[in-house]
């Protein structure tokens, strides 16, 4: 049992928040940088996602081409603003959400080895593990998509010449340099520094976006775990409550019967345990259920933001999907893209 004591961290969602706080987003409370500094390395980490994401959605305005463009750019720009919407909820909430954790790690939700043995604690772990497991793999889809499309940016453009004169002809053909993704600039990015800076702008406002998202989902999705976790623990105290009530009442004796399903069949003294133990049954899963009614209020609206988004990027992958000849390069960059 201590092997499992020490497999639970004082802080269950500990690497994910601590990913959140390297983003500009507290929810773990942090005493070691000044609130003024943070505050303004968080301002400027936001104003960074705003403005890529004000780019992309002002590309899709002034440089409209066709539906097919439309839809494959509208692709990352909900993604986008699903990430700048998670965002200011996650803002706004910080407060909540830490009251959330730091109640499911205590009280009547904290393991007990008394109450249901050391599965409480392998219950609990398990929850923090897929919680883990899960940020993990969208941390390093983030690194492969965002990585695999600038480098396709960066080939495209080699070898670059930008004037290209048609004999016989004073036309100047100007190439445009490829972008990893599409924003609008009120310049023209071609020539170096200019292109670099765009070019490390686009794909550091990506990252951030992706593991921002991966980061927030794992939380919430870790919150979701604890809740189910705490079920399957009143479920344990539910099927462990007259074997305690009968280790309370008889603490000498080593062997229980067995057989006992009825409540009537116990003497006086271990129906008096078995009416304690079934008290708390009834506290923690009252409070477990006020808890669970408290978040759905809280959380509602980012679960809505959530399904709309995923509906409205699905139709438009499926629409691009559709349209491309299967088997084609771009074709599997769209099931990639989907399938993250």
């Amino acid at each position: 049992m201590s092997k499992n004591l020490k497999e639970i961290p004082p802080v269950y969602l500990k690497v994910h928040l601590t990913v959140l706080q390297i983003l500009g987003i507290d929810i773990l409370p942090n005493e070691r940088i000044p609130q003024t500094l943070f505050y303004t390395y968080s301002v400027l980490l936001i104003a960074t996602m705003v403005v890529f994401t004000t780019a992309e959605c002002l590309d899709l305005v002034l440089n409209y081409e066709d539906i097919y463009k439309l839809t494959f750019g509208l692709c990352c720009c909900v993604t986008h603003v699903l990430g700048a919407a998670k965002m200011f909820l996650m803002l706004y909430l910080r407060k909540k959400l830490w009251g959330y954790f730091t109640t499911l790690e205590n009280g009547i939700f904290k393991p007990n080895p008394c109450r249901g043995g050391a599965e409480e604690f392998e219950i609990v772990t398990s929850a923090i593990n897929m919680c883990k497991r899960q940020g993990y793999v969208f941390y390093v889809l983030t690194v492969g998509v965002t990585g695999g499309q600038g480098l396709y940016a960066a080939l495209a453009n080699l070898p670059y010449d930008k004037h290209n004169y048609f004999d016989g002809n004073v036309t100047v053909v100007v190439n445009t340099k490829q972008m990893p993704y599409a924003t609008w600039t009120p310049f023209d990015y071609n020539d170096s520094p200019l292109y670099e800076i765009m070019f490390a702008f686009q794909i550091f406002s990506t990252t951030l976006y992706g593991f921002y998202i991966g980061a927030a989902d794992a939380v919430i999705c870790g919150f979701l775990m604890l809740i189910k976790a705490q079920f399957l623990i009143v479920k344990r105290e539910l099927e462990t409550l007259v074997e305690r009530a009968q280790r309370a009442g008889n603490p000498d004796r080593g062997d229980f019967g067995g057989g006992i399903n009825r409540i009537e069949m116990l003497d006086d003294g271990t129906q008096v345990f078995v009416e304690k133990c079934a008290n708390e049954c009834v506290y923690h899963h009252q409070e477990l259920i006020a808890l669970c009614e408290h978040a759905e209020e809280d959380f509602c609206y980012l679960m809505l933001l959530q399904f709309i988004s995923s509906l409205l990027i699905v139709c438009f992958q499926l629409f691009q999907l559709s349209t491309v000849v299967r088997g084609a390069g771009s074709y599997f960059m769209f099931l990639k893209q989907m399938n993250t």
